[in-house]
């Protein structure tokens, strides 16, 4: 009989520690599991459970990438007539007012107007009348001209500017001066007005060409002058002539043509700047556009002998084909301007 309560009583013992393992086990299981958080429920019906989601994985956490915003290089400081900038992707055009923040990328296409541009670096640019021209960016070449004319002035105490033109490259740092380019045929001009402007092929250093005041140096790609030329004294004159295209104000034609006529004083060969047809166009002494700038010589001409009929009717082809189109523009609306406009970007091209 004491056997058998012996025995009765283990197996109570025994289901005893059984149960009280399985009730810490769920507790400690219950304790693991998230919050569940079950919604009100309606009077008659039984609250919903709701299952608890998994929690995210460092696999499956992914941060959406902030869009980058446009660089911005340049702001309009003033503008007149009639001006056009596009869209880095060609898609659209951007209003043109004074203190807009025009980003890198931009097109500035003018027809019978200019623009003012500051840039980031205090660099001040005019571009003329019938130019065309991108934004690149806030570091390196910061313009590039694809045809027509700008003014830059950069203050003293600025950092180093620099812009290029299909061919060519301007380098200066707190000087004022002009660049140039005539896409038709292919040649890139700058006239230092003040202070010391570096010229140099844009895709080779070894021939830079350094244009002091009232000295202009240019190159030609069509007549394979791959290199600046020698720089050469402008001739007062008509440098302002040229001027005159910038709009500028009558005390700062003033005074870049004493610049000029002080470095005429020297007494060294000129070269003659002429408001022609083109306005990007050099013209010379004998009244018509020349690729290569003539040097007016001091010294007495020798006669020539008179031209032949044909050779007159060669020279005057030749004249007029030189004369430029930068003039010949057709009026037109201004949608079908625009629409021109976009048509030309969309086709348009840069080959470093």
């Amino acid at each position: 009989m004491g056997e058998h309560r012996r025995a009765h009583t283990f197996k109570l013992l025994s289901l005893m520690i059984v149960l009280t393992i399985l009730v810490l086990g769920s507790r400690t299981s219950l304790a693991n599991e998230p919050a569940v958080h079950a919604a009100p429920a309606a009077p008659g019906e039984h609250a919903a459970v709701k299952t608890p989601e998994p929690s995210p994985t460092p696999s499956t956490v992914s941060a959406a990438p902030s869009p980058k915003a446009p660089e911005s290089c340049a702001m309009i400081e003033q503008a007149s007539g009639e001006v056009h900038l596009v869209t880095d992707l060609r898609s659209e055009f951007i209003e043109v007012k004074v203190k807009e923040i025009l980003p890198c990328g931009v097109w500035i296409s003018s027809k019978d107007g200019w623009v003012d541009l500051r840039f980031t670096n205090r660099a001040w640019v005019r571009v003329s009348p019938h130019s065309f021209a991108q934004l690149t960016g806030p570091q390196g070449d910061q313009l590039v001209l694809y045809r027509g004319n700008v003014f830059v002035k950069l203050p003293h105490g600025a950092p180093t500017w620099s812009m290029v033109t299909a061919n060519a490259r301007a380098t200066s740092q707190g000087s004022t001066f002009i660049v140039q380019y005539d896409s038709a045929a292919e040649e890139s001009r700058v006239i230092s007005l003040e202070n010391k402007t570096s010229f140099e092929n844009r895709y080779t250093a070894r021939s830079q060409m350094h244009v002091a005041t009232g000295e202009l140096s240019e190159m030609n790609f069509k007549l394979l002058r791959n290199v600046p030329s020698e720089a050469k004294a402008v001739k007062n004159a008509s440098l302002k002539a040229l001027l005159a295209l910038f709009e500028l104000k009558h005390e700062d034609i003033k005074y870049y043509g004493e610049k000029a006529q002080a470095r005429e004083d020297k007494k060294t060969p000129l070269v003659e700047v002429k408001e022609g047809r083109a306005p990007a166009s050099l013209e010379f002494a004998d009244g018509h556009a020349h690729s290569t700038p003539r040097v007016v010589s001091h010294a007495p001409k020798s006669r020539q002998p008179a031209a032949t009929g044909h050779q007159r009717l060669k020279n005057s082809v030749k004249s007029s084909s030189t004369g430029g189109t930068y003039h010949e523009f057709k009026a037109e609306p201004e949608d079908l301007e625009k629409k021109r406009i976009l048509q030309e970007l969309s086709t348009f091209s840069v080959e470093d």
